[in-house]
């Protein structure tokens, strides 16, 4: 799928969100993240870079929880889940929400 690409560097794993997520393509979208992931060994980091998304709807929040649950109970017992690059939208939603208190939201990977 063209909407999702992975980095990895060391012992972390960085999804790089191409377009929006929205109700159209977030099965899709949620599916190839964790087929991505499940390939993946020594991981314990998981970063989604939403530089490449303007906007998110409850669907993509879904993916974006989905994805959070399913690393912490696979992948990431000693690490961390983080988004990346979120535009102010996407951070206002978050916010709103309350999600930010669960996942952080930062400007880059480090």
């Amino acid at each position: 799928m063209d909407n999702v690409e992975l980095e990895v560097k060391e012992n972390t794993a960085i999804l790089k969100i191409k377009n929006d997520i929205i109700f159209d393509n977030s099965n899709q979208t949620k599916e190839v993240i964790k087929d991505l992931l499940k390939k993946q060994e020594g991981i314990n980091n998981i970063v989604i870079d939403l530089a490449g998304a303007n906007y998110l709807d409850s669907s993509g929040i879904g993916v974006i929880l989905s994805i959070f649950k399913f690393t912490k109970d696979h992948y990431t017992e000693t690490g961390h889940f983080n988004l990346i690059n979120a535009n102010q939208k996407i951070k206002r939603v978050f916010e709103v929400t309350q999600l930010d208190s669960i996942i952080p939201i930062n400007d880059s990977v480090n």
